[in-house]
Order: structure tokens, then sequence, then C-alpha cells
């Protein structure tokens, strides 16, 4: 994916919560997820998949730990997160090795914005 589609993939992240993380799920291999069947507004489906969510991140802090703390300690010294903070820490989370295959864009957009990627890199509880 060529820097500008990434860039307005993250852009439509960031506008629409089901969107980025039906992505992120359709990403592990769930290919009957549909987010254009899911009605506006957080949806039951979307809170699950956020729980999903925390436990992937639970399951990979070790591995996303060592591979993206100190680039966030960097990317931290800016003061409001951009598309190109996600699009550069989802270029380093595309070096990682996961068990399973992830959408790399969409979870460093959910990181970076829904999560709370100091929640990771300062052992702080994810909610």
């Amino acid at each position: 994916m060529d820097q500008k589609n990434r860039e307005q993939q993250i852009e439509a992240y960031l506008a629409d919560e089901e969107k980025l993380f039906g992505d992120w799920y359709r990403g592990l291999g769930q290919p009957d997820f549909d987010p254009d069947m899911i009605p506006v507004g957080i949806s039951p489906k979307t809170e699950k998949i956020k729980k999903i969510f925390n436990d992937w991140l639970e399951k990979n802090k070790n591995t996303l730990k060592a591979g993206i703390c100190s680039e966030w300690k960097e990317l931290l010294k800016q003061e409001v997160v951009s598309v190109s903070m996600i699009a550069m820490l989802a270029d380093t989370l595309g070096t990682l090795h996961f068990p399973i295959p992830v959408n790399v864009t969409a979870a460093s957009a959910i990181l970076l914005t829904r999560v709370g990627i100091e929640h990771l890199c300062t052992d702080k509880q994810v909610k």
C-alpha cells in the first residue's frame, strides 16, 4: 500500500470506530464479520471486538513492548496524534512477528487513539 492510500485509510479509521475495529478483526481472518451490516453507533459487535483486541494486546504485550515502546517515546514528543504518526507506528508493527497476522494499520490507529499506547509502554492497566 502506498503512503497516500495508507493515509486515506487511517483518516477513514479515525472517522469511523466501527470500521477501525471491524478491519482489525477481519485482519485476524474473520471474514464473516461485515461492518456494513452494523447499525450506526457503537454496536455490541464493536464492543465485543474491543474485548478481543484487548485480549490480543495482552497476549502480544511483550512483542509490542519490545518493538514499539522506544519509537512511541519519540512520537510522544509530538503534541497531537497525527496520520503520519499512525503510519510510522504501522511501519514498525509491520516488522514484528505475530503468531496470527494482524492489520498493522488498524492496530496502530487503535493503539494511538483508542486504547492508549501509554498503557502498554508504561504498564498501566488497559481498559
